[in-house]
C-alpha cells in the first residue's frame, strides 16, 4: 500500500482537496485487477488528479516538472483513454475542485 504520511498545516480548504486527493489516489490504487491500465501508476494517478487544485497551477504546469509516463499525462490532462470512463465515474462522486477527466 502507498499511503502517504501527510501532515496537512495548512487551510481547511486546501486540506480538504489533499484529502480528496488522497482518496482518488487509494480508489485508483484498487483498481487494477479490474481494468487493464497498461504501465499507468494508478495510485499516483489519483494523487496528481488534483494537484493543479492544490498548487493553484494549470495541469499542464504540474505536469511539466513531473516525470511520469505519457498516459498518465494524458488522463490527466483530459485525453481519450480506453480505461479512463472508470476513473472519471469515481470522480464525479468525488470531484474535488479540478484535474477531473473530461472523458
Amino acid at each position: 500500500m502507498h499511503w502517504p504520511s501527510t501532515n496537512v498545516m495548512s487551510t481547511g480548504s486546501t486540506a480538504s482537496i489533499v484529502l480528496s486527493a488522497l482518496m482518488r489516489a487509494r480508489f485508483c490504487e484498487l483498481l487494477p485487477p479490474k481494468i487493464k491500465h497498461g504501465e499507468t501508476d494508478l495510485f499516483l494517478l489519483g494523487l496528481l488528479s488534483l494537484m493543479d487544485s492544490i498548487l493553484e497551477i494549470p495541469m499542464s504546469e504540474v505536469l511539466e516538472k513531473v516525470p511520469i509516463d505519457r498516459e498518465t499525462k494524458a488522463v490527466l490532462l483530459g485525453e481519450t483513454v480506453t480505461w479512463v470512463p472508470c476513473i472519471s465515474s469515481c470522480w464525479r462522486r468525488n470531484p474535488g475542485i479540478g484535474g477531473t477527466p473530461r472523458n
